[in-house]
């Protein structure tokens, strides 16, 4: 918008300078010669210009592949974070794994000598004279 309002305005200028130059049949009068300093101005700026909108178009495009390069970054750290998610997860789940292993085969050990246990109390009761003593 702000390009096409400066075209506009150095059109003008340009346009205004002819009809000038254009009117005034007299030999270099000062005015003539400042219309030509005009034009001439206004071509140099039409090409400072267009200087200036390359420039633009060349920052967009190595913006464009930097905003690439860091989006690529992103998603390999995206990956890594899951890859060490994942690992901790699988860690995490061994750890409880071995904990339950353990606590269940403690669990069975207890309930063996539990059963030993309640079977000797039985054999005991069942033995005249040292069951019976036992209890008073």
């Amino acid at each position: 918008m702000r390009r096409t309002a400066q075209m506009a305005s150095i059109m003008i200028v340009g346009v205004f300078v002819l009809v000038l130059s254009a009117g005034c049949q007299e030999a270099a009068t000062p005015s003539e010669k400042k219309a030509r300093l005009i034009a001439a101005e206004n071509r140099q700026l039409m090409k400072d210009l267009a200087g200036r909108d390359k420039d633009v178009e060349q920052l967009k495009q190595q913006h464009a592949r930097e905003i690439e390069q860091l989006e690529k970054k992103l998603d390999g750290a995206k990956e890594q974070v899951e890859v060490w998610k994942n690992r901790a997860n699988k860690e995490v789940k061994q750890g409880v794994d071995a904990v339950a292993a353990t606590v269940m085969a403690e669990n069975e050990r207890l309930r063996q000598e539990n059963e030993q246990l309640k079977a000797e109390i039985e054999k005991l009761k069942a033995e005249p004279g040292k069951g019976s003593s036992e209890e008073r």
